[in-house]
């Protein structure tokens, strides 16, 4: 009389079979390790780019804003009022007046983005704080110049002549009265800060033409300024920082993009590795699963915690491996070690990521290991107890 194997017991002599037999228990090792590093590694490139990426904006964003207004058709007066909302709003806000001109020492002649700006302790940008009233300008800019504090510069207006004196040029000369770095290459290989005055000596007009607002995270809402900010500020044109920089976040985001390829393609070839690992696992345990099915347990019974078992295995082990990876950034972003070269701005590694990141690292290797595994189910589902057991007899 054939023996019928419960559910329990027929669970607890497969988990023995795989477990007891060492040359079985290194297939499902490494596979396990293959599975955890994968995600692991997806969630730790996540959060180390997305924190260098992150730091790089905010560094940007705190020089040039998180946003600005057009005021270019608004009077002094307008300009100063919408400042002043602004202000008592609790979001900084400051105006000034951009010009693209073009800065010249000696034989030196580069572009330069200026930035007018009145030099009332309140108004300043956070790179300003701690220098005096004139010209300041990055290092990387100085450098090109060749010039340093004290030594005069002379800024030219391309698109302003005077007519007077046969289409002349119009051009100021300021003496450089600090250097600053802002750790933003677009920024320091371009930007100055003169004082608002010598711009309206170069226009020969008294007025701003962006308002540039700060630290935007709780406290502005544009629709709602639309709806209950002064009248004549109803209709001015807003422009983000991303906006305006869309060709820094899309090469941010294709950078984050071809490194999760990348890391993604790694995770295949894991999984390959995974199911040629199963194959020989499965070959391994052919004479177990023919004992169980003479035991009692049908086809169906033992096809179906065969599939169990590895639905199961795969996600465990990919969500052990996002755990820890969490839990070494955490560790990473807590202990605060300088990791990087001094030549690096980022002297420690930061980190950032959000829901998102974990999303990814999470699906992205459940997808591969369930599509490939399920393809090796199909195979398993191939095996005839009935003629493997005829070819051992043999």
């Amino acid at each position: 009389m054939q023996t019928v194997m419960l559910p329990k017991q027929l669970f607890r002599h497969f988990l023995s079979s795989i477990f007891q037999a060492r040359s079985r228990q290194k297939l499902l090792v490494l596979a396990a390790f293959g599975l955890a590093i994968s995600s692991f590694s997806l969630i730790t490139l996540q959060g180390v780019m997305g924190g260098l990426q992150r730091n790089l904006i905010l560094r940007s964003k705190a020089v040039l804003g998180h946003g600005h207004f057009i005021v270019d058709h608004l009077s002094l007066d307008q300009a100063v009022q919408l400042q002043d909302y602004f202000n008592a709003q609790n979001v900084p806000a400051r105006l000034e007046y951009e010009i693209e001109l073009l800065a010249r020492s000696g034989a030196a002649l580069v572009p330069v983005v200026a930035h007018g700006i009145g030099w009332k302790e309140s108004m300043q940008p956070q790179i300003l704080n701690g220098h005096r009233r004139g010209l300041v300008i990055p290092y990387d800019l100085a450098m090109k110049l060749k010039v340093g504090e004290g030594e005069q510069i002379n800024l030219i207006a391309p698109g302003v002549v005077d007519s007077l004196l046969g289409d002349t040029l119009r051009m100021i000369s300021l003496s450089v009265s600090g250097l600053v770095a802002s750790d933003v290459p677009e920024v320091d290989a371009l930007h100055v800060w003169p004082p608002i005055e010598s711009i309206w000596n170069l226009i020969k007009l008294k007025k701003y033409n962006r308002l540039g607002l700060f630290d935007l995270s709780a406290n502005f809402n544009l629709e709602k300024f639309q709806h209950t900010g002064p009248e004549f500020a109803r209709g001015l044109r807003y422009i983000s920082w991303e906006e305006q920089n869309s060709a820094l976040m899309y090469a941010l985001r294709l950078e984050t993009t071809v490194m999760a390829f990348l890391f993604a393609s790694m995770t295949i070839l894991i999984s390959l590795c995974i199911v040629a690992g199963v194959h020989i696992y499965l070959d391994k345990i052919k004479v177990d699963l023919t004992a169980l099915w003479i035991l009692g347990a049908s086809e169906r019974t033992i096809q179906k915690l065969y599939r169990n078992f590895f639905g199961v295995f795969g996600p465990i082990f990919i969500v052990l491996g996002m755990v820890l990876g969490l839990l070494f950034l955490k560790i990473l972003d807590s202990s605060s070690l300088e990791i990087m070269p001094a030549v690096f701005v980022e002297r420690k590694i930061p980190i950032h990521y959000g829901p998102w990141a974990v999303i990814i690292g999470l699906t992205l290797p459940c997808l591969i290991y369930l599509l490939l595994v399920s393809w090796s189910l199909l195979q398993f589902k191939k095996l005839n107890f009935l003629e493997y057991l005829r070819s051992v007899g043999r």
